[in-house]
């Protein structure tokens, strides 16, 4: 009879155990938690986030210290358990999250992103902390990237418009299907973009900028004020480059029009295809054109120089 109860405790056991969704011996909590859209994390974690249904988070505790998870309005807020606040976090805590949408991720501690496929409204990534993120093909409306720590991060992207703000250091690497697409640079930037079905595309720099861009779209203007270094390779029918700031930059330009005014001490390579192009260089810098223009009008003022001797030579 001992032994034929001791049988049902244990079956009884493995049962509840497949209900809560606890796996034996794994150190995984599942817990059941209010819906929510967005995440915010204070800790040290890894985050695996799959959008479906039902909603689920679980999990796998350290060693030496814990992760606590709640909920607050539609957040769910990642933050180490009081009583292990001073414990040295060597190892990030894994946790793994499905959700029917996110409109919001948030970082200000240590965070680590494998994401999937989302296709949800707008979304909005914002980073305090030191973060890296990988992601699957991201489907949304507005996509708002915020950086004010340490970022990086690759991404494919179909959005309506894109909005990249960085005051921190950003790495990235950037596939965007998008008509709308604006980049603001304060800090140090390194960035591969591409994007395509594009109407606007617009780059302000202000800090340390190194870039890859190719972009295909009706409009692209271009503002260095800081320190300016990469190529760019660009469809457009029309461009407008203005350079205030210092670096060297390669720039392949087809469309119709082209306007570039280099004031500030950079070194210029141009190549272009257009039908018009203006030119303008003073300071210190210098400008080098080549390709094929139509309709040329050139301005160099200063120790500047513009030399157009590849230019037009059928």
């Amino acid at each position: 009879m001992i032994t034929v109860a001791m049988l049902m405790l244990n079956v009884s056991s493995c049962k509840a155990q497949k209900e809560t969704g606890h796996v034996a011996g794994s150190g995984v909590e599942t817990l059941s938690l209010p819906a929510f859209d967005a995440i915010e994390n204070e800790s040290a974690v890894v985050l695996h986030f799959k959008q479906g249904s039902p909603q689920s988070v679980r999990i796998r505790q350290a060693d030496n210290w814990r992760l606590k998870a709640s909920v607050s309005g539609r957040t769910l807020r990642l933050d180490t358990e009081d009583a292990y606040r001073n414990v040295n976090q060597k190892k990030a805590i894994d946790v793994w999250v499905t959700a029917p949408s996110l409109k919001s991720l948030g970082n200000n501690g240590s965070l680590r992103v494998d994401m999937g496929a989302l296709k949800s409204g707008d979304l909005t990534i914002k980073n305090d902390g030191a973060m890296n993120m990988h992601a699957g093909k991201l489907d949304v409306g507005t996509l708002v990237c915020e950086n004010n720590g340490s970022l990086k991060y690759g991404m494919s992207v179909k959005a309506d418009r894109i909005e990249l703000k960085n005051d921190g250091a950003l790495k990235d690497t950037v596939a965007a299907e998008c008509p709308d697409v604006s980049v603001v640079n304060h800090g140090s930037l390194k960035t591969e973009f591409t994007v395509s079905a594009g109407n606007i595309f617009n780059l302000d720099n202000y800090g340390a900028l190194n870039c890859d861009i190719k972009a295909t779209c009706k409009t692209v203007s271009v503002k260095n004020n800081g320190q300016m270094q990469g190529d760019m390779t660009l469809r457009a029918t029309t461009m407008k480059y203005s350079n205030d700031g210092a670096g060297a930059q390669k720039i392949d330009f087809t469309g119709d029009d082209m306007n570039i005014v280099n004031n500030g001490s950079a070194k210029i390579d141009l190549r272009v295809d257009c039908k018009t192009l203006c030119a303008e260089s003073a300071g210190v810098s210098k400008l080098n054109i080549s390709g094929t223009a139509d309709d040329t009008r050139f301005n160099s003022g200063g120790i500047s120089k513009i030399d157009s001797s590849k230019l037009n030579q059928f």
